[in-house]
């Protein structure tokens, strides 16, 4: 035994130790595309599962599509120019198939019009990192479609002027951005079409100029749709990210759930009455840290499900209603909300103001920013406009135009019922004397007027079918209420 031991150990420290090897190709003017695609498909089949095929070189005015097979652990780091010219007429620049690869674009460029510059047919990651850039053109183009994985890193540029910049149909498809910058001009800058499909952003810049179009709607920067219409979509924007709608749509939208958290900012500046909100989830909203929401002129929020308030702050301000941030459309003015990011968990239905604070900020600027803080032992919101920053103590926070103040008795409690209703309403106060009621449709126009007692009943029968807010009015204070007419 001791002898086949010392034969083992002296046979291992004899043979030398493998090491992967890196094969080099360099795209030359003078190559055809189908040179380049023969020559570089041998060496990508000789490489072991750790080697690697390193691109360099540069073509221009590429005629014809470059199709790869990429089987197995190989990889590519693409660093070339490979661009194609006015007339091409290929669906994709490059098709990548096979399955469980992966190319990696570093530092090289893909320049393409009227088609994709990367379409991926199978399981192949793909990776967008130093200062690679991907700039797409013409009829449909989208800088990267597949159905895997896709990650955005360091100084990274993917732009499309007319398809979506990341498209995944992947059930499982997971798109990660943690740097770089992701636009698009007329459509999504990422979409994915999954079940299951995430998409996680926590560092970069991604937005779009998209326009609301009156018969297809608004678009979005980043969504996550299902079209089995599932719940298990995810978006998740934190650490320094921002996602910005430059034009008329939504900034975040998803089947599943959306998340907020860091100091990563969520903006959007859509005028149009019907523009899609800054977030829009089916299946819950979350806000966490110092994350900030921003809605220009359109709705910050809408959910379907549960909203979750555990910190940051949201702006609402313009000629619309947001149903969730600034649910009373009285007065164009600037709106900032504060949240105690240590008040824990607080349904957007069951919300006191000793969790939720509102402050009025005149000519609200475009940089402002505000949060819940705690100075000179008091507690309040901390806000910077422009120039002039200042701090407001939470019992001077109030909204004089809109009658509202902080409520700090948790006793108070305003029901109304039954929610949807065909046209009867009744308001109960638990223990507050209600004083009026005012109903408002979306868009800010007042509908029903009334002066009632606990109790009491009023009728918005005669108004239309759809949603509208009872401001209802107590001697301590205003509720708001969302209701559903059908």
């Amino acid at each position: 035994m001791k002898k086949f031991l010392i034969t083992f150990l002296t046979l291992f420290l004899v043979l030398p130790i493998t090491r992967a090897d890196n094969f080099y190709f360099e795209i030359k003017q003078e190559h055809t595309v189908s040179q380049i695609q023969t020559e570089l498909q041998v060496l990508i089949d000789a490489t072991g599962g750790n080697d690697t095929v390193f691109v360099t070189g540069s073509k221009t005015n590429v005629e014809f599509g470059l199709e790869l097979c990429v089987i197995g652990d190989r990889t590519i780091v693409w660093q070339a120019h490979y661009q194609s010219n006015n007339k091409f007429k290929e669906k994709n620049l490059i098709s990548l198939t096979g399955g469980y690869g992966t190319f990696i674009l570093e530092d090289g460029t893909l320049i393409t019009e009227n088609a994709n510059a990367i379409n991926v047919k199978n399981r192949i990651y793909v990776e967008v990192r130093g200062n690679g850039k991907i700039e797409t053109s013409g009829d449909g183009a989208h800088a990267i479609t597949t159905i895997s994985y896709v990650t955005i890193k360091d100084n990274a540029q993917l732009s499309s002027t007319t398809g979506e910049t990341i498209e995944s149909k992947s059930d499982e498809a997971i798109v990660r951005v943690t740097g770089g910058t992701i636009s698009a001009t007329s459509e999504n800058a990422i979409i994915t079409r999954g079940k299951d499909a995430q998409i996680l952003i926590s560092g970069g810049y991604v937005y779009n100029d998209a326009h609301y179009d009156p018969v297809l709607g608004g678009l979005h920067v980043v969504y996550a749709l299902d079209e089995e219409h599932g719940k298990n979509t995810l978006i998740h924007v934190s650490g320094n990210a921002i996602v910005e709608a430059k034009g008329m749509g939504g900034a975040l939208a998803s089947y599943g759930s959306v998340k907020v958290s860091g100091n990563a900012k969520v903006l959007s500046r859509g005028n149009e009455a019907n523009a899609p909100a800054t977030i829009d989830a089916e299946g819950g909203v979350e806000l966490y840290d110092n994350a900030m929401i921003k809605a220009r002129y359109n709705r910050a929020i809408i959910s379907h499900y549960a909203i979750f308030f555990k910190g940051g702050v949201v702006f609402a301000y313009g000629s619309n209603i947001s149903d969730i941030v600034n649910p009373v459309p009285l007065y164009r003015i600037s709106v900032a909300l504060a949240w105690n990011k240590d008040a824990g968990n607080t349904l957007y239905e069951r919300f006191s103001t000793n969790d939720i604070f509102v402050y009025r900020i005149e000519h609200l600027e475009d940089n402002a920013t505000a949060h819940w803080d705690f100075i000179g032992g008091k507690a309040g919101i901390a806000y910077a406009n422009g120039t002039n920053t200042g701090f407001i103590p939470i019992e001077e926070v109030t909204i004089e135009g809109m009658g509202v103040k902080p409520i700090t008795n948790y006793e108070l409690r305003i029901t109304v019922y039954p929610n949807p209703t065909t046209g009867e309403l009744y308001i109960q106060s638990s223990k507050f004397k209600v004083q009026s009621v005012e109903v408002y449709d979306v868009y800010g126009r007042k509908c029903h007027v009334s002066r009632v007692t606990c109790h009491e009943n009023i009728d918005i029968s005669n108004l239309s079918n759809g949603i509208y807010f009872v401001k209802v009015h107590t001697e301590d204070g205003v509720v708001v209420k969302k209701v559903i007419k059908h």
